[in-house]
């Protein structure tokens, strides 16, 4: 039986970490197309989707709680690059980073 759970539990405790198919699959001891089949199967996303919309909800509360650098909260997030971050973002939210917390700074 296929441990959705433990996958999503796993990703989720991991967030910050540079999170690969590989490491999941290791973990329930599939392969890494039986995983991205069956989280697709289960989610209706890949799992590197999965993960990549986890990075960038547990940013957006870091740029409306803190006053942190945008470019240290994409390492914080897990993302290797600033303008990687800020394209993943824009592209997801419609804005940079910089837009998102001056729009929704006054609102936590």
């Amino acid at each position: 039986m296929f441990r959705i759970n433990t996958v999503i539990d796993y990703i989720d405790e991991n967030i910050k970490c540079d999170l690969k198919t590989k490491d999941i699959s290791e973990l329930v001891n599939y392969s890494d197309s039986h995983i991205q089949r069956k989280f697709k199967e289960f989610t209706g996303i890949s799992v590197m989707e999965y993960i990549k919309t986890k990075k960038l909800i547990f940013s957006t509360k870091l740029l409306i709680k803190t006053n942190i650098r945008i470019c240290e909260i994409a390492l914080e997030a897990g993302f290797q690059y600033e303008q990687s971050y800020i394209r993943a973002f824009k592209k997801a939210y419609g804005i940079t980073p910089k837009q998102y917390r001056i729009k929704f700074k006054n609102y936590d």
